[in-house]
């Protein structure tokens, strides 16, 4: 993995971390932790981030060619049932406030859309949902 894509990875975990699961006391496993560092009850998430296709946008020497990476963050959230699916409704639009049309400049990335990929099911006495935070990355070679 370029050190770019970590520089990116690692942006967007922090993103989350710092506007969406710290300020709502959310406990979260993100995808480079073990499992046994994983929350197994209560009010959680699950944080996982994908890349997809990287493309040249730019012409230009060494240092100078733009590449344009796709990628999506998942966020997996859980509400104990006796809570109720209103309130994991609620954190749902919370993660679209904390990233709905925003950019971040180092690394240059452009947070697209957040939606509910998978609406509420009952699991194992939580409600569960996920969520797809799509972006763009750029970065020069």
């Amino acid at each position: 993995m370029s050190s770019e894509v970590v520089s990116i990875a690692n942006a967007v975990r922090g993103r989350f971390a710092t506007v969406f699961a710290t300020p709502n006391n959310l406990p979260v496993q993100y995808d480079n932790v073990t499992d046994e560092q994983q929350p197994s009850k209560g009010r959680r998430a699950t944080f996982t981030i994908q890349f997809g296709r990287s493309t040249q946008t730019t012409m230009g020497g060494p240092g100078q060619r733009q590449w344009r990476t796709v990628g999506v963050a998942l966020c997996q959230m859980f509400e104990p049932v006796g809570v109720g699916d209103g309130a994991l409704l609620a954190l749902f639009g919370l993660l679209q406030d904390a990233f709905r049309n925003v950019s971040l400049s180092s690394p240059a990335i452009r947070f697209q859309s957040v939606s509910m990929v998978a609406p509420p099911i009952l699991e194992d006495g939580h409600y569960a949902a996920t969520a797809s935070i799509e972006f763009l990355a750029d970065e020069y070679q």
